[in-house]
C-alpha cells in the first residue's frame, strides 16, 4: 500500500506526464485509485485484471478472458487520449509486470517516440530491453535516461526492479 509521500509522487508524475487514465486492478481497493485520479486529473480507465480472475461469471474468468477484457480497458484509455505518450508508458508498465516484454517494448518505445525528453520512458524502455536480453538498446536508452534527470532514474528502476525476478 502507498503512503501519503508516494500517493503525492504519483499524483506530480501523473499531472507532469499527461497521464489521461489510471486502472484499478481487480484484486485492489479502487479508492486510492479513485483518489489519485481526481486529484491529478487523470480518469480511471477501467478495472484490469493481473494477478486474479474474475467470477465464472464475470469478464475475465479464465486467462484468454483476462487479457481480452485488459485489452478492451486499454483501448477504451487510448480512445479518451490517443498517442498520448503516458498512456503507452502505463500500458508498457503493466504489460511488463505480466512478462509480457515484447508487448511493453511496443508501447514504450511510443512513449519514447512520443516525448523523447521523458527520462523515465527511457528507463522503462532500458529495463524492458534487459529482460528481452536486448543489452545494447538496454544500455543506451538508460544511459539516455540518466542524462535528462540523474536524480530521478534510480527511483523508476526501483519500482519496476520487483517485476523483473
Amino acid at each position: 500500500e502507498a503512503g501519503p509521500k508516494d500517493v503525492a509522487r504519483i499524483i506530480r508524475q501523473i499531472r507532469r506526464d499527461k497521464v489521461p487514465a489510471v486502472f484499478v486492478e481487480s484484486i485492489a481497493d479502487p479508492r486510492l485509485m479513485q483518489q489519485i485520479a481526481r486529484e491529478s486529473g487523470a480518469k480511471v480507465g477501467g478495472r484490469i485484471y493481473s494477478d486474479a480472475l474474475s467470477a465464472p461469471s464475470g469478464p475475465a474468468p479464465g486467462y484468454l478472458e483476462m487479457m481480452r477484457s485488459n485489452l478492451t480497458a486499454f483501448r477504451e484509455a487510448l480512445t479518451m487520449a490517443p498517442g498520448d505518450p503516458g498512456l503507452m508508458a502505463d500500458l508498457a508498465t503493466t504489460l511488463h509486470g505480466q512478462r509480457r516484454y515484447k508487448e511493453a517494448r511496443t508501447f514504450a518505445k511510443e512513449a519514447v517516440a512520443l516525448r523523447p525528453d521523458v527520462a523515465a520512458y527511457h528507463a522503462l524502455l532500458g529495463v524492458i530491453a534487459e529482460a528481452l536480453l536486448f543489452d545494447d538498446e538496454a544500455g543506451e536508452e538508460l544511459a539516455t535516461a540518466r542524462a535528462l534527470a540523474p536524480q530521478d532514474v534510480e527511483t523508476h528502476l526501483v519500482e519496476l526492479e520487483p517485476d523483473l525476478g
